[in-house]
């Protein structure tokens, strides 16, 4: 019996989605910019949280308001900016459990 082969050559398609993903959110939020229907605090918001990577406290710091006021922005943006808030949800549903 021969034993299987444990090497593997990386493709193109093994490598990183991580560069398609930031496309993706990028494309998004672009349409989002675009459609006109979002306020720019709305937008800095959504950029802030999902394309940079801040934390809700570290754009509310940055923003001079408190978490909650940001949290309520978020929850505005609920049924506007559906990807947005599905990526929100699924990024804090443990916190929803506390």
């Amino acid at each position: 019996m021969q034993a299987p082969d444990l090497t593997r050559t990386v493709t193109p398609r093994d490598s990183s989605m991580l560069p398609e993903l930031l496309r993706r959110v990028s494309a998004e939020i672009s349409r989002y910019r675009m459609s006109g229907v979002y306020s720019p605090k709305e937008l800095r918001t959504i950029e802030a949280l999902w394309a940079a990577g801040l934390s809700l406290r570290e754009f509310a710091r940055r923003e001079g308001v408190t978490a909650q006021a940001i949290e309520l922005r978020v929850r505005g943006l609920k049924d506007r900016a559906p990807r947005f808030w599905l990526w929100w949800r699924l990024k804090h549903r443990l916190r929803a459990r506390r």
